[in-house]
């Protein structure tokens, strides 16, 4: 398998020629010594490879090149690590006779009295209660239906019975309420029905499944989350453990938290928060479960439930019927009306004439008008898009009561229960915004009291929160309730507290995506939320909506309840607003509770304290955190930077290679200027011919040239003596051989320091020579031919590798250069339709810079009609800055989000046309409170771009306050 993998690895990367492997293994620092033979025997699995060098280069060479090539969806390279240490040990085992049979391991305690899946009760497994009919026993689950991914040689249960002879793990992943965990429970029973079934309770519990697995175990984890987060959470290693004892794993994850653990770092990401959940999610066979009952799954339900109406058990029958009633009254009142009476969107009859266009005088025309309402209607009302086809009730959902809490929701502000409204409301933004653990009856008041309007306060009675919440928590048709009561806490402290309902929260979540809670949710939080990670959720979803005023805060009881990692996030807001001192105090404190921080954190800090004028105190701030590459160098640029040649000189002494190199760069240039100087008074001399020399035009040289030149001589000469200090005065007196004789020993002493340092600079980075093969690079080759004027020798430098991207790519910068812009654009054209979408996206960037915009379009959407990834993103960002509204909101209609968000943008440049610059900038910050990553730098450059910079920089530091408006430093931070 691992030769399998590694040659599929290798096509990923682009195939690359053995001798190329070879090539680029000699060129490494120390060089990896490699055969073609040696590799053909890996790809062809005729040898295995031993834990050396040479296979760790290859695989981070292959590695490295097919992520480049826009491969993202890879496997870690610790994965083919496994699979080459397994080839190894089977090799070696085949060479030394068979292997001896593994000892089985004996059963903890804890696993013996485990029940079988056949003995367990699901309703303790967390499959959903099913709705009250009466007559029928609820306490028993209603027929199951059979879901189309149960079926077939590659559905869920057939995978699942080959899993039970060497292991899975099984992830299945849908919205709330549609089935999740009775698609799972019934899997088990139809295939290991007799095996053990082991619920942990936490991901300790889980461990110590690890480290003493039985025979034949199920292990149900049911939601995922709560098992990989936090520093204790399971992992890929864990699981691969399992699985080796034979284990059956089975989890559910709802599409949200699918997507984030799923998702690649973005290129300005500071950490890879998804990596290790990445890793793990690759262990997993995962499947999709629909919100949505195919044409299939319909008969099938129909079937089941007239055969278990027959034996005398009516609760499917009574579902599957409030389902397709629920389902027609969505299309009849979309249908008649227009407007859907559950949701309150736009019509659906305008909605595909969203159209924006200028008319021909640069006014706005009715169409464009229509849209521009429409965007500031979702701002002000915050309602929720059309009924699509993933938001029908189910009958999933229909059992588990989704269209009744929907209802409790929609009803939750009528004038019988007035305060039930803020109550949701805040419970659903709390879970929402961060807050992962039960929500405490205090936490709960004291949020809604922000929610509840001026007149509801005064007219509040003594007892409205518990009537408040005695509607959401009532159950629904005895399946749930809109808050679902839990018990948290132990012993004493043991509370009732409340969760939203999963699919209450899902639906919701998504209207209010752009509401950003009242000042009194926040300070709620701040009083009564005491988990240190839910702290740090919810600062970081304020900060996203740059609400510093509440993030900074809420991340510092955060930090100061034990969670570092809410130092990253804290750092960059007080940075941002110069308090530095803060900083030192808060690093100090880190290094108090939490030891020191990490390199990275550490220079990141230094960095922007130097930045920010405070060069001393980073230079104190790197001091003590050693001498790694990343110090090291960063110490040596910030005093190089600040021109501080003393501290430079000591850092160099003591070994920094690369504060060696900076002031060699720096002793070089100052040998240059005392040379030179010294030409212009050799001048001088020349044209004397018995002249006074104060008569004579005196060379001039800057203070700045005159202060670094003194410095390094100080530093140079220090006690001992050197070159006079008058070097740079020629008056009465002078004697002018003299001078030139110290100029020029200065600028020998200058130069040979220089040569020196460079020598000490490059003692850790071995030539080039070393590895055997000098060669430039063919793309290297070619800039310098055509530096040098040979355009057409750098040109044919490239024809051996034609067809190579980074050959292509430097071919049509030179080409452009030079005015040859077709030709320039031929070479990419031909990559980009061949798949290339790197090169699609560049040539596209080229072309509209040229002034061919129409071009470029084109050829975005052509590549896009081909599925190349990403595209799309180039061609919204691209129709925007061409104003081109109408097709803008034609992909916007389709569920284009980013579409979506370049609308908005082009609606607000036509509001300020308009003069209406409040509401443009009410428009864009709505993107802002929906906490999108990007928007708060879109609106910071839509500022500056408007001639707003004072405006920019303020909300850049300081965020928007708790109206939506720029805040005014200082801001209390309370």
């Amino acid at each position: 398998m691992f030769a399998s993998e590694l040659s599929a690895l290798k096509k990923l990367a682009g195939d690359p020629l053995l001798t190329e492997i070879v090539r680029q293994g000699k060129k490494q620092i120390p060089a990896v010594s490699l055969t073609t033979s040696t590799l053909s025997g890996w790809f062809r699995g005729r040898s295995a490879p031993e834990p050396e060098p040479p296979i760790a280069f290859l695989l981070q060479f292959l590695h490295g090149r097919a992520k480049a090539r826009g491969n993202t969806d890879l496997y870690g390279v610790d994965w083919y690590e496994d699979l080459r240490v397994r080839a190894w040990n089977q090799k070696t085992a085949a060479r030394g006779g068979r292997p001896g049979k593994p000892r089985s391991r004996p059963p903890s305690s804890m696993v013996q009295e485990l029940p079988t899946v056949l003995e367990v009760d699901p309703l303790l497994m967390g499959v959903h209660r099913p709705i009250r009919v009466p007559g029928h026993d609820d306490s028993t689950l209603p027929p199951y239906v059979r879901r189309d991914v149960d079926h077939g040689a590659d559905g869920l249960r057939a995978r699942m019975r080959t899993a039970s002879r060497k292991g899975g793990f099984f992830v299945l992943v849908g919205g709330s309420s549609v089935g999740k965990s009775r698609t799972l429970y019934e899997a088990l029973l139809d295939t290991v029905p007799n095996w053990h079934l082991f619920h942990p309770s936490s991901a300790a519990d889980l461990t110590t499944a690890v480290e003493s697995a039985p025979h034949r175990l199920a292990i149900w984890l049911d939601d995922l989350r709560p098992y990989v987060e936090g520093p204790s959470g399971i992992g890929a290693p864990e699981v691969r453990a399992l699985l080796r004892s034979g284990a059956l794993i089975v989890a559910t994850m709802g599409p949200r938290h699918y997507a984030d653990f799923t998702a690649q770092p973005e290129a300005d990401d500071v950490e890879d928060r998804y990596q290790g959940k990445r890793e793990l999610l690759k262990v997993a066979h995962v499947c999709h479960l629909s919100s949505d009952f195919s044409v299939r799954e319909w008969g099938r339900a129909d079937t089941t439930a007239r055969k278990s109406a027959a034996a005398g058990d009516r609760r499917l029958q009574v579902a599957l019927m409030n389902a397709r009633s629920a389902l027609a009254d969505t299309k009849d009142t979309v249908n008649t009306t227009g407007r859907s009476s559950m949701t309150g969107g736009p019509p659906k009859k305008d909605a595909f004439s969203l159209r924006l266009s200028l008319d021909p005088d640069g006014g706005l025309s009715a169409v464009q008008s229509r849209a521009i309402l429409w965007f500031k209607e979702r701002l002000d009302a915050a309602r929720p898009p059309m009924p699509s086809e993933g938001s029908r009730f189910g009958l999933t959902q229909t059992m588990a009561a989704a269209p009744q809490l929907v209802e409790r929701w929609r009803n939750a502000d009528s004038q019988d229960m007035p305060y039930a409204g803020s109550v949701l409301a805040a419970g659903v933004d709390l879970a929402r915004l961060g807050v992962n653990s039960p929500l405490t009856p205090e936490l709960l008041k004291t949020a809604a009291w922000g929610y509840c309007t001026s007149e509801q306060r005064a007219r509040a009675a003594v007892n409205w929160f518990d009537e408040a919440l005695a509607y959401a928590s009532r159950r629904l048709l005895g399946a749930t309730s809109a808050l679902v009561p839990v018990m948290a806490g132990a012993g004493e402290a043991e509370a009732i507290c409340y969760r939203p309902a999963d699919y209450l929260l899902e639906r919701v979540s998504e209207e209010r995506r752009d509401v950003v809670p009242p000042s009194g949710f926040w300070d709620a939080c701040l009083k009564h939320v005491t988990d240190r990670r839910d702290l740090l959720e919810v600062g970081r979803s304020a900060a996203d909506r740059l609400r510093y005023i509440y993030a900074a805060p809420l991340l510092t009881r955060s930090f100061t309840e034990g969670n570092s990692e809410a130092y990253t996030l804290l750092s960059g807001i007080l940075f941002g607003q110069q308090r530095v001192g803060e900083i030192v105090q808060l690093t100090l404190d880190h290094e108090d509770r939490h030891g020191r921080l990490s390199a990275f954190a550490v220079t990141n800090a230094a960095r922007q304290m130097a930045e920010s004028g405070y060069v001393e105190e980073a230079l104190r701030h790197l001091e003590p955190h050693g001498n790694d590459f990343m110090t090291s160098f960063l110490r040596a640029k910030i005093c190089n930077d600040a021109a501080l040649l003393p501290q430079l000189a000591g850092l160099s002494a003591k070994g920094n290679t690369y504060a060696s190199g900076m002031l060699a760069l720096r002793f070089s240039e100052a040998g240059s200027v005392l040379f030179s100087f010294a030409g212009q008074v050799m001048e001088i001399l020349k044209s004397l011919d018995g002249a006074d020399a104060e008569e004579l035009p005196l060379p001039q040289l800057t203070h700045d040239q005159m202060v670094q030149v003194g410095d390094l001589l100080e530093i140079l000469f220090e006690d001992r003596p050197g070159p006079s200090s008058g070097l740079f005065s020629i008056g009465a007196g002078t004697d002018i051989m003299f001078m030139i004789g110290q100029l020029l020993e200065a600028s020998k002493a200058l130069m040979e320091e220089a040569r020196r340092l460079f020598d000490l600079a490059e003692v850790d980075e071995p030539r080039q020579a070393a590895s055997g093969d000098d060669r430039p690079e063919p793309s290297d080759l070619a800039r310098e031919l055509e530096k040098a004027g040979d355009l057409d020798g750098a040109l044919n430098a490239l024809e051996p590798v034609r067809g190579d991207q980074d050959a292509e790519w430097t071919r049509s910068s030179l080409l452009r250069k030079h005015g040859r812009d077709d030709a320039a654009f031929e070479g990419l054209r031909s990559l980009a339709e061949s798949g290339d979408f790197n090169s699609a996206i560049h040539l596209s960037e080229m072309l509209a810079d040229s002034g061919r915009a129409e071009d470029a379009l084109t050829l975005l959407r052509d590549r896009e009609r081909a599925g190349d990834p990403f595209v799309s993103v180039w061609l919204n960002y691209l129709l925007a800055e061409q104003g081109n509204a109408h097709e803008l909101a034609d992909r916007a209609m389709r569920g284009d989000d980013i579409a979506r968000e370049r609308l908005v943008h082009v609606a607000a440049d036509a509001l300020v046309g308009q003069g209406r610059q409040g509401e443009a900038f009410h428009l864009l910050r709505q993107q802002v409170d929906t906490g999108r990553k990007l928007a708060a730098t879109d609106l910071i450059q839509w500022l500056e771009r408007h001639g707003l910079a004072e405006d920019a920089a303020r909300l850049e530091q300081w965020g928007l306050d708790a109206d939506g408006d720029i805040a005014v430093p200082p801001v209390s931070f309370g």
